[in-house]
């Protein structure tokens, strides 16, 4: 079988399969409004990407990037294809596009007294088999904290502020309020 990962089409087909998938994946306090999440992913500031097994649609990814920094925002398989081995092909076509950024992510902080627990864990464990490790910052949103896993790389906060700046604009940045600070640990 053929993986492959393609940029976003834009077609109604498309957009609505990841529509949906981002619907399904991500809860509600996670989501960015969803035509401005599609409109800022103009290719310079934002990326969007499809995974494809031989013609069958799998999943997708939303990079955001500012300068070397390649921020991978969403990323989901379709519940069909989970635990069968599409999440790591795609995060390692992934990475090798971005080989020579500085590729991160942001994940829930696994928390015993988190409801979610076993997913967190299941979660970092997955990150960790792919390759990426735990970066030493947190990324503070407005109501959230998350742990940052990624390639082993520096950065200063005011590089991710910068990013973000350039994909939202100054007005949503400053709305969102979103940072990053070092890991308490």
């Amino acid at each position: 079988m053929e993986f492959t990962m393609k940029p976003v089409s834009g077609s109604p087909e498309e957009l609505g399969r990841i529509k949906a998938l981002y619907q399904e994946a991500f809860p509600p306090i996670e989501r960015l409004y969803f035509p401005l999440l599609m409109k800022k992913a103009d290719g310079v500031h934002a990326e969007q990407w499809s995974f494809f097994e031989d013609d069958t649609w799998v999943g997708w990814a939303y990079v955001i990037r500012g300068g070397d920094l390649a921020y991978l925002f969403f990323f989901a398989m379709d519940s069909a294809r989970r635990g069968r081995g599409c999440g790591h092909r795609a995060l390692s076509l992934l990475r090798e596009h971005y080989s020579r950024c500085r590729f991160f992510l942001a994940m829930e902080t696994p928390d015993p007294r988190a409801k979610n627990q076993e997913q967190r864990l299941r979660r970092k464990r997955f990150y960790e088999s792919c390759g990426l490790t735990r970066l030493p910052w947190h990324i503070l949103e407005t109501v959230m904290c998350y742990s940052m896993m990624g390639t082993p790389c520096a950065m200063d906060p005011r590089e991710y502020r910068a990013m973000f700046r350039g994909y939202l604009g100054p007005f949503l940045t400053w709305l969102m309020r979103m940072r990053i600070v070092p890991d308490p640990e």
